[in-house]
């Protein structure tokens, strides 16, 4: 039985499948069984699975379900003591696994995150750490961190630059997958993680996450909702208590970064509805007030006019 298992979920990337798998088989650590998902492809992607001859590949096929499925249904076919998730567009660099398996063998750890290079910008997200004075190293939240410290932290994993534990997978839901979410189904399962157990960051970049590739990338409007906006107990439930408020004002800060995104494409009353579901937002003032005047038409006329009407009462004697 191998000590890894990487799971491949494919959907219509005929052009990207290759150059995914070749890089798994260019690993350095050799001692690794992949499942690659077939989710209900329409193009020639499993075709060019199938041709590929390694008995360590194995291909699965299911209807369509969206990607938290696929990756689901690859981790639930793991027998190994590992799993790794590595997108159909992305890849690794040959030492991904011998660097992750070294890391959480060493240190005991739930998951390993790699660092790794976004592609055709050039942005390396280890660089993206160190602006936020961010160094890698073992992470465990106790509750009373900054939260703004915290996104800068988790918010450079992705489903496709970490390995982790089997058992842990399981242990906290794996990816979203309801209604065929295709935007923060890993997140909202790797926050459940990372918020909740130990974890640790290496680098320098040992993945590549091919954004021109991406669905999500090509989007010229705003990106879907994510789960844990919608509904915040898709992350709570899996969180001990003295991590909840923690959780709440990493949410609030995601909810404001929401609402700017999506008042740039003149969403106007989804992002005011989206600030009244998550009234914590207001704890940041300045921000919560910046948002009101790009949802809110008249905010500005209006705080102004109030601000008149209080400065003409009578002063109480």
């Amino acid at each position: 039985m191998a000590l890894v298992t990487v799971v491949i979920p494919l959907y219509n990337k005929e052009e990207q499948i290759g150059r995914a798998i070749r890089s798994v088989r260019e690993q350095t650590f050799a001692d690794w069984r992949m499942v690659v998902v077939d989710d209900g492809s329409t193009d020639a992607g499993p075709a060019i699975v199938e041709q590929i001859e390694d008995e360590r590949i194995e291909m699965v096929r299911q209807a369509n379900a969206g990607p938290g499925a696929a990756r689901n249904a690859g981790a639930k076919l793991a027998e190994s003591k590992y799993v790794a998730f590595l997108d159909a567009d992305d890849e690794w660099y040959p030492q991904f696994l011998e660097r992750t398996l070294e890391a959480i063998e060493e240190h005991d750890v739930a998951m390993v995150s790699a660092t790794m290079v976004e592609l055709p910008r050039g942005n390396d997200t280890l660089a993206i750490l160190r602006e936020n004075g961010v160094e890698p190293g073992v992470f465990s939240f106790k509750g009373d961190e900054d939260a703004a410290q915290v996104r800068a932290i988790i918010s450079v994993i992705r489903a496709d630059n970490n390995l982790m534990r089997t058992d842990i997978v399981r242990q906290y839901g794996g990816f979203f997958e309801q209604g065929k979410c295709v935007y923060a189904e890993d997140t909202t399962f790797l926050w459940r993680v990372m918020l909740s157990e130990r974890f640790i960051i290496v680098g320098p970049a040992l993945a590549v996450y091919h954004m021109e590739d991406s669905d999500l990338g090509s989007l010229t409007e705003a990106r879907p909702l994510a789960p844990y906006l919608r509904d915040p107990n898709t992350i709570l439930q899996y969180c001990p208590p003295e991590k909840h408020e923690l959780v709440r004002r990493l949410l609030d800060i995601l909810v404001l970064r929401r609402v700017r995104s999506q008042a740039r494409y003149g969403q106007r009353l989804q992002s005011f509805l989206l600030m009244l579901k998550h009234p914590g937002a207001k704890r940041y003032e300045e921000e919560y007030r910046e948002c009101l005047k790009r949802v809110v038409p008249g905010f500005e006329t209006w705080c102004r006019i109030k601000s008149r009407l209080r400065s003409l009462r009578p002063k109480r004697q």
